[in-house]
């Protein structure tokens, strides 16, 4: 059984830091579409471009590796505290009792597909080079804040992806067999 617990004005500080990590969410996501499906053209034109967010753009691009786990990393950091935030205003608001894990998993992760996935991704595929600069400068920012943990993620794919191609270079005579 459902049990409304009342309203908590505190909750509000709660709610805008949802929508702020919400909106985070929003922009890493429709920056990664953004950044990964810009036609040559588009390219062409950000490399003519002479403006701050054409220079934070090219400077992005020119290491997609780093953007693409400055992108990850920070989304992944805004998706746990959403999560975070969004647990403590359901249990300040509601019980849910023996549901509560269950109810607070389907609402939080429609909440995040919906606001932190699709409806961005979808948004950024009609407008790439608009998203890609209005974002530039933002990423680059953040670029630096998680630049310890996204080059830590870089150079270990770098690492896997190497043995890989050495694993996959092997072939024996049992293999040719």
């Amino acid at each position: 059984m459902i049990e409304y617990l009342g309203f908590d004005p505190k909750v509000l500080f709660l709610v805008a830091g949802d929508i702020v990590l919400l909106l985070l969410s929003a922009m890493m996501s429709s920056s990664e579409v953004a950044y990964f499906s810009l036609t040559p053209a588009e390219l062409r034109r950000i490399k003519r471009g002479g403006s701050v967010s054409t220079e934070s753009a090219i400077k992005l691009l020119d290491n997609p590796d780093m953007l693409l786990a400055t992108i990850l990393v920070v989304n992944n950091l805004v998706n746990i505290g959403t999560v975070v935030l969004s647990t403590q205003i359901l249990n300040s608001m509601f019980d849910f009792g023996s549901l509560s894990f269950v109810v607070h998993t389907v609402i939080v992760t429609f909440l995040l597909l919906l606001c932190g996935e699709v409806l961005p991704k979808v948004f950024a595929q009609g407008s790439t080079l608009r998203v890609a600069l209005w974002f530039s400068q933002p990423l680059t920012i953040l670029r630096w804040l998680v630049y310890p943990l996204s080059i830590t993620l870089v150079k270990t794919s770098n690492i896997v992806s190497e043995r890989l191609a050495q694993k996959s270079g092997e072939i024996s005579i049992e293999d040719l067999a």
